[in-house]
């Protein structure tokens, strides 16, 4: 792999492994608009459409468990990742969702495309499983956007700004809310009855975030952003 010339012999070298499918049928989008992003998004395909089919092995109380948790994290990322592709075609944007349905209907990924900004959720949407969750979280995009370290060039500085922001950052602040939301998710199957599958699930998702923050902090440190400021990219 180190040695491959270009991405498309790069996805070569991985033939005779399970990514060497999802990765192949990525190129030519890939070699169409240059993003590596259809190319990550494919192995998150690969990787939710296997978890969420393994679900279906599992014993009745433990396929509940796995199949609300792992439904709402494909759910509120596919969501989030409409609300990035605001303004693309539908057929282009679809590279980018998982393909798997749980209580988001293609309809509303479809609809949040067309959105022109995050504030029409509640107006331009049809209702659907999330609707007052991420209304809630727009509630405070304001505070959130202002405590984030970078400004305008990440975030803008109202809800206002966000209304004429067309950017994928403009989506930052809502994603780090909806992380927080998983997080709080997996964080009530450690209580009660501990004996069930969303034990050790929360237990990779926790862990999986502590990661992402560090690598987070590392990479702010080298920028050379002030703790104060790195402490509010955290996501707990």
């Amino acid at each position: 792999m180190m040695e491959a010339q270009d991405v498309r012999e790069l996805v070569e070298t991985l033939k005779g492994t399970d990514y060497y499918k999802p990765l192949s049928k990525a190129l030519p989008s890939y070699t169409e608009n240059g993003s590596p992003a259809v190319l990550t998004s494919a192995l998150d395909s690969f990787l939710y459409k296997n978890l969420w089919g393994a679900v279906g092995a599992l014993s009745t109380r433990d396929r509940a468990v796995a199949r609300e948790l792992i439904g709402k994290e494909i759910d509120l990322r596919n969501v989030l990742a409409a609300f990035r592709l605001r303004g693309s075609d539908v057929s282009a944007a679809e590279a980018y969702f998982i393909p798997v349905r749980y209580r988001v209907r293609r309809e509303v990924l479809t609809a949040i495309l067309g959105l022109r900004h995050l504030g029409q959720i509640t107006t331009e949407l049809p209702q659907f499983g999330y609707t007052s969750l991420i209304a809630s979280l727009l509630k405070d995009y304001d505070s959130l956007s202002r405590e984030l370290p970078f400004g305008m060039r990440y975030a803008p500085a109202s809800a206002e700004a966000a209304r004429e922001y067309e950017g994928i950052a403009s989506v930052l602040p809502l994603e780090i809310a909806l992380r927080r939301h998983m997080i709080k998710l997996y964080q009530r199957a450690f209580r009660g009855d501990r004996f069930h599958i969303g034990v050790p699930m929360g237990h990779l998702f926790l862990r999986e975030n502590e990661i992402r923050n560090i690598i987070t902090t590392l990479k702010l440190k080298e920028a050379g952003v002030e703790a104060e400021k790195i402490e509010r990219m955290m996501v707990f």
